[in-house]
């Protein structure tokens, strides 16, 4: 982990190699007679992952910086047909409109996968890999 820092607005303070953090998909109990049972079950949005995500505040001023050097790791650039360039931009947009990201002015860059899923309304679903 060289050269990544996480750092606080307010203090200025960083930490040079941050620990990473993986959101958990579900909750559940190995023991049916556990006194968590009854409290998962009674809350059991909190262990759903919610879809779509809601667009949240951040209400802290930490900053995520990552900084990189030399070039970038190369992959050749993959055209997509007109259909599934049109539903990525689509998606792609609705993501930055929610506030899940932001366009990037990095040169770093990954091919995008989009894999055809029938969905109701036709709508093809984008993996990124």
């Amino acid at each position: 982990m060289k050269c990544k820092k996480l750092l606080d607005g307010t203090s200025a303070v960083g930490l040079e190699k941050p620990i990473s953090a993986n959101e958990s998909m579900y909750v559940a109990t190995v023991q049916g007679d556990s006194p968590y049972v009854k409290l998962l079950l009674k809350f059991s949005d909190i262990t759903k992952p919610s879809q779509p995500k809601p667009a949240f505040h951040v209400k802290h001023n930490t900053e995520h910086h990552i900084e990189t050097r030399g070039p970038p790791v190369f992959s050749k650039a993959r055209r997509l047909d007109p259909e599934k360039l049109r539903a990525a931009k689509r998606e792609f947009q609705y993501m930055v409109s929610q506030g899940w990201c932001r366009p990037s002015k990095s040169a770093w860059a990954s091919p995008l996968l989009m894999v055809p899923i029938k969905m109701t309304g036709g709508d093809v679903e984008i993996i990124g890999v």
